[in-house]
């Protein structure tokens, strides 16, 4: 059953990146480097890594996934087999909306309520789901976290290429729905 990944799938791996099971649990990686090293290609390639955490500095060199440790730091389990691209990279837009307002989305009409996570406040703090690494994981590793609803109806995960030490696995805001430049849909099969 593909379809795009909601707010709240993105969030179960986010949190299982911070387990035993993922980067966070990894003995390889400690202090800052518990967190997933940032994507900073402007090209948008998948899997590259800033080869550092972001909140030590604006790096902005690119090693590809398949490296050792700061290749593999761009991942949710900082082995070659994690989830990639959740740091960094392009803005990507998840499947979370506010009130049922289509936006610039193009929907005509809303899917099947299985494939979207409705809120119904603008504010994380009032209106988050348990488990969507929204509210409770403000201010982790420094991810910006802006309620949808005051930048818009949809929700956008992970931050791009060009934040510093805000974009992160835990880095959400709101997002009118269209697709541009440094944005992609993330798809969950």
């Amino acid at each position: 059953d593909i379809h795009m990944t909601k707010n709240t799938e993105w969030g179960i791996v986010a949190y299982l990146s911070q387990s035993k099971y993922g980067k966070y649990g990894n003995p390889s990686y400690s202090g800052a480097n518990k967190e997933i090293y940032q994507n900073k290609s402007t090209s948008y390639i998948t899997g590259m890594s800033s080869g550092m955490p972001g909140q030590v500095n604006g790096s902005t060199q690119l090693v590809p996934y398949d490296t050792p440790n700061t290749g593999y730091g761009a991942s949710t389990t900082g082995t070659i087999y994690g989830v990639y691209d959740m740091s960094g990279g392009a803005s990507e837009n998840v499947m979370g909306n506010y009130n049922n307002m289509a936006g610039f989305s193009d929907f005509t009409s809303f899917p099947d309520g299985k494939y979207y996570d409705l809120y119904t406040s603008a504010s994380a703090s009032v209106g988050y789901k348990a488990g969507d690494a929204t509210y409770e994981t403000v201010g982790w590793y420094m991810d910006l976290s802006v309620s949808w609803g005051s930048l818009g109806m949809w929700i956008r995960r992970g931050g791009s290429n060009t934040s510093i030490s805000d974009a992160g696995v835990f880095q959400y805001s709101g997002a009118s729905g269209n697709t541009g430049s440094g944005t992609r849909c993330s798809l969950k099969p």
